[in-house]
């Protein structure tokens, strides 16, 4: 069966796993060597269409996913790190993961094969260890008369140098929508080592992913405005009146494996995408 005869049989169904890795092109073989520009968030089908979302220096910088309980947003999470695992290898692509509730709800083993060295430290030490990352690199980089990490790495491919090239770093967080009450005593702390992060990402190379549910009072809004990459997940009206960008046009929420997806180059209208179910 052709993709798009794949696609036509399996207009209206759930799509499993297996057979969306087979014919969307992921693959361990083709795992994509070079992320100094950016890197692409896989988020199913729109229409008839794969649909990869760059994540990196240009445009969206940060992204957000939000959906109450049992909208299918921690199956869009395993989706988005089983395809970031097939599609970029530990060398160009790092991922660190906090996890605010349940760790078992995020596929340990995913954890181990994406690098994952946050995964089990208390929760104002992960933002922290973040943040002296970019820090790090941002010194680096203003000391050696880089403008980015970009620059840094396509310069180093230009002289024959691939070897000291930097991975980009993509920072998951999950359930932040408990940031408070899962560590009071640090949330001041917290959130200001997530603004250097949001200031600075762009130029370092190290971009956000939050999950979330919806709780339009744990974000500030100047933070909020630097996510451009928003999911929605099926919700009641008022979530997307609060979460996406200007006048959407949703009327009443997708079914249950369907979410919204706003970028930083559609913010009128969002686009409609399915998610492969992880289960199958």
């Amino acid at each position: 069966m052709n993709v798009e005869k794949w696609i036509e049989v399996n207009k209206d169904k759930p799509l499993p796993w297996s057979e969306y890795r087979k014919y969307s092109g992921l693959t361990e073989a083709n795992k994509r060597c070079i992320t100094d520009a950016q890197i692409e968030i896989e988020l199913g089908l729109c229409g008839d269409k794969f649909t990869a979302v760059p994540i990196g220096h240009i445009g969206n910088v940060r992204s957000l996913y939000v959906g109450e309980e049992g909208s299918g947003k921690t199956n869009l999470l395993n989706f988005i790190l089983s395809s970031l695992d097939e599609s970029y290898s530990c060398d160009t692509l790092k991922i660190h993961t906090i996890n605010l509730c349940d760790k078992d709800m995020i596929d340990n083993e995913l954890i181990v094969k994406s690098n994952s060295p946050l995964y089990n430290k208390e929760i104002a030490d992960c933002f922290g260890e973040l943040r002296k990352l970019c820090q790090s690199r941002y010194e680096f980089l203003i000391q050696n008369q880089y403008r980015s990490v970009r620059d840094y790495n396509m310069k180093k491919r230009e002289f024959g140098k691939e070897q000291e090239c930097v991975p980009r770093v993509l920072g998951i967080v999950d359930e932040f929508q408990l940031i408070r009450q899962v560590d009071e005593k640090h949330y001041d702390m917290i959130m200001h080592d997530l603004n250097y992060i949001l200031k600075v990402g762009r130029t370092v190379g190290i971009h956000l992913g939050i999950f979330m549910r919806p709780d339009n009072k744990v974000l500030p809004n100047d933070y909020l405005a630097q996510f451009s990459l928003r999911c929605i997940m099926p919700s009641d009206i008022s979530v997307y009146n609060t979460f996406l960008r200007r006048e959407h046009g949703i009327v009443s929420k997708p079914d249950i494996g369907y979410m919204h997806v706003q970028t930083i180059d559609c913010d009128t209208k969002p686009r409609l995408c399915r998610i492969p179910d992880m289960t199958k």
